[in-house]
C-alpha cells in the first residue's frame, strides 16, 4: 500500500473516531439558582409547593420555654403540598432559618418535635398530598429578620435550586 493511501486511510480514522465520541447531555434539571419571594408567597419547587402562612415569636409556646434566657420561639405555620406523582419524603432539616447576627451569618435547623402543632420531624407527601403545620425555631429576641431557605437535593446528589423566604418579625 502506498504511504499517500496509508496516510489517508489513517486520516479517516481519526476523523470517524473523535466523531463517534459520546456527546455529554447538558443537565436537564435546574439548579445552581437562588428564588427570593415573601412570606405568604407560595414556592414552587421540583419537588412540592410550600407557603409560610403566619410567622410567630414568642417567649413560650404551650408552656414551654427556650432553653437560652435571651431567645424566642419562631413560630412558622407552613403548608407543603406534594405537586408531582411521586411520593416526596420530607424531614425536619428541609427548612434551614438563617440570620445575620453582628458580622456573623448564623443558621438553625428546626425543633424537634415537642409540641402537638408541629409538622412531624420526618414524613412523607403522596402525590396531591397537602400538610400543614409548624416549623418552631429558637432564636436570639434582638433579632427581626430571617430567610427560611430550602436547597432541592436530588436522589443522586445532585443540588438543585435554593428557595429563600424573607420573614421580618412584627415590631
Amino acid at each position: 500500500m502506498s504511504c499517500r493511501k496509508y496516510a489517508l486511510l489513517l486520516l479517516l480514522s481519526c476523523l470517524f473516531l473523535t466523531a463517534c465520541q459520546p456527546v455529554k447531555q447538558p443537565e436537564k434539571r435546574p439548579g445552581g439558582e437562588t428564588i427570593t419571594a415573601a412570606a405568604e408567597e407560595t414556592i414552587r419547587t421540583a419537588f412540592f409547593t410550600y407557603s409560610v402562612d403566619r410567622v410567630m415569636a414568642s417567649r413560650t409556646l404551650q408552656n414551654y420555654l427556650p432553653q437560652a434566657e435571651d431567645a424566642l420561639f419562631l413560630a412558622l405555620d407552613l403548608t407543603v403540598r406534594n405537586e408531582g406523582e411521586n411520593v416526596v419524603p420530607m424531614d425536619y432539616s428541609d427548612f434551614l432559618l438563617v440570620w445575620q447576627q453582628g458580622d456573623q451569618t448564623v443558621s438553625a435547623y428546626p425543633l424537634q418535635l415537642f409540641c402537638e402543632t408541629q409538622l412531624p420531624d420526618s414524613y412523607r407527601l403522596n402525590a396531591a398530598e397537602q400538610r400543614s403545620g409548624q416549623l418552631i425555631y429558637q432564636v436570639p429576641k434582638t433579632i427581626g429578620s430571617f430567610i427560611l431557605r430550602y436547597q432541592e437535593i436530588y436522589a443522586d446528589d445532585y443540588l438543585g435550586n435554593t428557595y429563600e423566604i424573607l420573614l421580618t418579625l412584627p415590631d
